[in-house]
């Protein structure tokens, strides 16, 4: 099937480098080549990108000047170096699986993409059923909190990460290496009383 869809670079060269957070570049599995891709979804006038070690999922949804549908694997790594070699401005790419042809104003560059269906099957268990915005301050603040207390050596991930969620107005964050414990606890108006619970294993230090 053939996609075309126009799309400002600025928009991916702020959107990739937070997709690589979850990107699976020292995955060994068998699944490690689809791990080193980018999950696109173009649907009209939306393009939903998404990435996953099978951990952690990062997805974004950016907006696109097209009329097509499909899904495809992008490579993240060679994709990422090539749309940082560009000037700001609109690219104009077009998809017909096993290549992704780009037009920019330096001119036209092939790329060898995957059929999407190869992609871990994670992306069917995971199911975003609400979702919130949080200011990027307020998240670094609960981390830089959080993480002292961090278990540094413990392996299970539950001791090596934030656990966080959502309680009658207010946002949690909470943290422990089995002998102390961080709690931050700050203002956040939501519909539900808890909306979801996760842990942050890949933002310590930060």
């Amino acid at each position: 099937k053939t996609m075309k869809f126009k799309i400002n670079v600025e928009d991916l060269a702020n959107i990739l480098p937070l997709l690589g957070s979850s990107v699976g570049i020292n995955v060994k599995d068998e699944g490690s080549i689809p791990l080193t891709y980018i999950y696109a979804s173009l649907n009209a006038g939306s393009l939903e990108l998404i990435t996953t070690n099978k951990e952690v999922i990062t997805k974004f949804t950016v907006q696109v000047v097209s009329a097509d549908s499909g899904k495809f694997l992008i490579p993240y790594r060679i994709f990422t170096d090539f749309i940082k070699t560009l000037n700001e401005g609109e690219i104009t790419i077009d998809v017909s699986i096993p290549v992704m042809k780009i037009k920019s104003s330096s001119g036209i560059v092939r790329i060898s993409i995957f059929d999407s269906s190869i992609f871990p099957d994670i992306l069917d268990k995971y199911q975003e059923k609400k979702s919130i915005t949080v200011k990027m301050s307020l998240l670094r603040n609960a981390l830089a909190t959080t993480s002292p207390v961090q278990a540094m050596t413990v392996t299970k991930p539950t001791l090596c990460g934030t656990y966080l969620f959502f309680k009658d107005n207010y946002l949690y964050m909470v943290a422990t290496d089995t002998f102390r414990v961080a709690i931050l606890k700050e203002p956040h108006e939501h519909e539900d009383e808890i909306i979801w619970i996760f842990v942050i294993c890949c933002f310590r230090g930060q």
